[in-house]
C-alpha cells in the first residue's frame, strides 16, 4: 500500500503557507525539484501489520525506511545529555549545550511518531508536528545560547567575571526557561499565524548555524575539535543537499530515501559533532587544567615545582584561559 508523495507532503504538512506560494507563484521551480511524476513512483510506502490472534486489529509503519535513522538520532540526543550532564566539579557548567542535545531527542522522538508511526488523518498528527517544531527550535536556540554566553570557557561558572556569582547563573538559566518556554508556546498555539511555523523552524535554525559556525570556527582547537569542527560543516553540507538531490534519489533508490532522510542524517552528523567537539574541550581544556593545577599546589621541592608550573601553563594554554590568579605569585613566593 502506498500514500502520499513523501518529499512534497513534509513541506505541505510542516509548512503549507510556503507550499502553496511555491506552487502557485512558482510552479516550474517546484516541479524541477519535485516532478510530479517522481512524486507519484516514490510515494510513501505504508505496510499494514495486523495484530491480535485473528489479526482484527492493524497497526500502520508509515516509511520504514526513514524509522532507524529518526531513531539514531534519539539515540544521540540522549547520549549526549546525560554525558554533559554529568557534573565535575573542574568542568564548567554547560546547561544550554545539554538542553540543545535534549530537545534533539525530543524532536526526533516527534518526527518518529508524526512520520513513521501515526497516520496524517490521526488528530495525534498536529500535536505531534506542533512538538516537532517546537523542539527543533528549542534545540537551534539552545546551541546558540552556548555560543552567545561562552560556556565552553566558564561563563556560568561559580565566580566567573561573566556571571557575578550565583545571580549571574540564575540569569543565565531564566534566559533559557524563557525564550525555550516562548518557542513551546508559539508552537502549539501560534502556528495558525503566517509564516509562523518556518519562522520557528527553519528561522531558528538558520540564525542558530550562523553562530554556532562562527563560534566553532573562531574558537582554538584542542585534542580533535578540528576534525569534529570539520564534521559539523560536512554535515550541514549533507543537510542541505537533500532538495537538489530529491529527484535523482528518487530515481536511483526509489520511495525509501529523499531530502527528508538526508536532512535527517545531516542533522544527526552536525548533533553528534557539536556533542564531541564540546566533550574534547571538556576533557582536554578543564580537566587537562584541573590536574595541572592539583600537581602545581601538591608539593614544595623546586624541580617539581617548576615542573608543576609548567604543567600549570601548558593546560591552560590548551584551554584557552589564563592560568589561576595568585598560583604563579604563590610559586615564586615559596621559591624565595
Amino acid at each position: 500500500q502506498t500514500a502520499d508523495a513523501m518529499s512534497t507532503e513534509v513541506i505541505d504538512v510542516f509548512f503549507p503557507l510556503t507550499s502553496a506560494i511555491l506552487r502557485t507563484r512558482s510552479p516550474d521551480t517546484f516541479t524541477r525539484y519535485f516532478p510530479p511524476d517522481l512524486q507519484r513512483q516514490c510515494a510513501r510506502p505504508t505496510y499494514e501489520i495486523p495484530i491480535g490472534l485473528e489479526g482484527r486489529h492493524v497497526t500502520y509503519i508509515l516509511w520504514p525506511a526513514l524509522a532507524p535513522v529518526v531513531t539514531a538520532g534519539i539515540a544521540i540526543g540522549l547520549y549526549g545529555y546525560f554525558q554533559l550532564t554529568q557534573r565535575r566539579w573542574n568542568r564548567p557548567p554547560t546547561p544550554s549545550w545539554s538542553l540543545a542535545m535534549c530537545f534533539y531527542a525530543l524532536m526526533n522522538t516527534a518526527a518518529l511518531g508524526s512520520h513513521c508511526l501515526v497516520p496524517r488523518s490521526s488528530p495525534w498528527q498536529p500535536p505531534l508536528v506542533s512538538l516537532d517544531i517546537a523542539a527543533t527550535a528549542c534545540a537551534a536556540f539552545s546551541a546558540l545560547y552556548a555560543c552567545v554566553s561562552d560556556e565552553l570557557s566558564g561563563g556560568l561558572r561559580a565566580g566567573s567575571p561573566d556571571t557575578a556569582g550565583s545571580g549571574g547563573r540564575k540569569k543565565h538559566l531564566i534566559n533559557l526557561l524563557f525564550w525555550n518556554g516562548l518557542l513551546i508556546i508559539l508552537a502549539f498555539v501560534g502556528l495558525h499565524i503566517p509564516f509562523m511555523a518556518e519562522l520557528l523552524y527553519i528561522g531558528t535554525s538558520v540564525v542558530s548555524a550562523i553562530v554556532v559556525g562562527t563560534y566553532i570556527r573562531r574558537r582554538r582547537v584542542v585534542g580533535r575539535q578540528r576534525l569534529w569542527r570539520r564534521l559539523v560543516f560536512a554535515g550541514a553540507a549533507l543537510a542541505f543537499s537533500g532538495i537538489p538531490l530529491d529527484a535523482t534519489l528518487c530515481r536511483r533508490l526509489g520511495p525509501h530515501v529523499n531530502h527528508v532522510t538526508l536532512l535527517f542524517a545531516g542533522c544527526h552528523v552536525i548533533m553528534l559533532s557539536l556533542f564531541l567537539y564540546v566533550r574534547e574541550k571538556l576533557m582536554l581544556g578543564d580537566d587537562a587544567l584541573a590536574a595541572a593545577v592539583a600537581a602545581a599546589t601538591g608539593g614544595d621541592g623546586s624541580t617539581e615545582q617548576r615542573a608543576a608550573d609548567g604543567a600549570l601553563e601548558a593546560a591552560a594554554a590548551a584551554a584557552g584561559v589564563g592560568p589561576p590568579v595568585g598560583v604563579g605569585l604563590q610559586r615564586r613566593q615559596k621559591r624565595q
